[in-house]
């Protein structure tokens, strides 16, 4: 991938360190209760659909 950029490895470290908090965190299951995922699109397939 050219587009990025390079990661010391100090960077890499804290990208860890911040993986570990967010992931353990005692109320992590409480944020993912709030998000939504869907791949739904509006998209007209087979005529107008009134919108």
């Amino acid at each position: 991938m050219e587009n990025m950029l390079p990661l010391t490895v100090a960077d890499m470290g804290a990208r860890k360190s911040w993986d570990k908090d967010v992931l353990l965190h005692e109320d992590a299951g409480s944020v993912w209760d709030s998000i939504i995922f869907s791949d739904e699109k509006k998209g007209i397939y087979d005529g107008p659909d009134g919108f």
